[in-house]
């Protein structure tokens, strides 16, 4: 039999497992904003996506009666895309022996690309500019910015995960620390040695971008106690 992820909840939290029972879930009913998990390496593009790799579909299409998956690559870790591929898409068949469906995992929700600071073009935002991503892959990572440009980031595995919708509270577990980030050391020993709390501060702002030509909407976030935010405006890709 074929292998699946699975989820047990302990302690409070999820934590990532594999089991030996085969997924019915057919790749050929994938709709957008699903993931699904590589059963083999799917080759797209110029890039390799390896088997077991949790992928996240952004849009489905076909083609004479074949269904086509595009798959949106800021949402895996530099671990599989580096920086070469930020930012793009990739569209392949769909096959179920390509793809299985994957459950929705409560950080999933975490947009793409949190920026540090409190909104576009603040001063907290220009003078340590950097990127947090939470991967569907399962790797919290933080993007430095240099000269504008994304450089490789420093990350961990996420070990497990929780979710409080009372507090709007994302918790995320590593086994080792992540540089950039403020994280509280829960343990000595073991995977779950870390925490990242990132908060959905329910806070909206409108700002007038001239870098951007019009208005900016920035969403607050809170990453180990630190401004965080993505932003939309005309044009812009945010969540892929």
């Amino acid at each position: 039999m074929k292998k699946r992820s699975m989820f047990l909840t302990a302690l409070g939290f999820t934590v990532l497992l594999t089991s030996l029972f085969a997924d019915s879930a057919s790749a050929d009913t994938v709709k957008a904003g699903q993931f699904a998990t590589t059963q083999q390496a799917v080759k797209a593009s110029g890039m390799t996506i390896p088997k077991g790799t949790r992928v996240k579909i952004t849009a489905t299409n076909s083609n004479k009666g074949q269904q086509l998956v595009t798959i949106g690559l800021n949402r895996l870790s530099y671990k599989v895309r580096g920086l070469a591929y930020a930012g793009k898409t990739v569209t392949v068949k769909a096959t179920n022996s390509t793809f299985k469906l994957s459950k929705t995992r409560s950080y999933d929700h975490i947009p793409v690309y949190l920026q540090r600071g409190f909104k576009p073009e603040a001063p907290s935002a220009l003078s340590n500019p950097q990127y947090l991503n939470v991967s569907s892959d399962g790797y919290l990572e933080v993007y430095p910015i240099l000269k504008g440009k994304l450089v490789k980031p420093s990350a961990v595995k996420i070990t497990a995960y929780k979710y409080s919708s009372a507090s709007k509270r994302w918790y995320l577990y590593s086994s080792s620390k992540l540089n950039g980030v403020n994280q509280k050391r829960i343990a000595i020993h073991g995977k779950y040695q870390y925490r990242l709390t990132i908060t959905n501060r329910n806070k909206v702002y409108k700002t007038q971008s001239e870098n951007r030509g019009g208005i900016v909407t920035s969403h607050s976030y809170a990453v180990g106690g630190q401004y965080y935010f993505y932003s939309t405006d005309t044009g812009a890709t945010t969540n892929l």
